[in-house]
């Protein structure tokens, strides 16, 4: 974590994370062997079709997370 200050603290009312209706948003950065994880075909054509429990699995975990606490 950085301070709120800092140049990566998100804070930026440019980036699209910020210009949300409540102003609030996450945003999550997931290593290269961890996107492939969540497709069976990891290719531009195919990763919309091809998404596997792993990924079911992690958009759950991401899901609960936000509704415990962000309610």
């Amino acid at each position: 974590l950085v301070s709120p200050s800092h140049r990566l603290a998100g804070g930026n009312p440019e980036n699209i994370n910020n210009q949300c209706k409540t102003g609030q948003s996450i945003q999550l950065e997931i290593s290269t062997p961890q996107r492939e994880a969540f497709f069976s075909e990891f290719s531009l054509w195919t990763r919309a079709s091809s998404k596997n429990e792993t990924f079911q699995a992690y958009v759950s975990a991401v899901k609960e997370v936000l509704e415990t606490r962000y309610k």
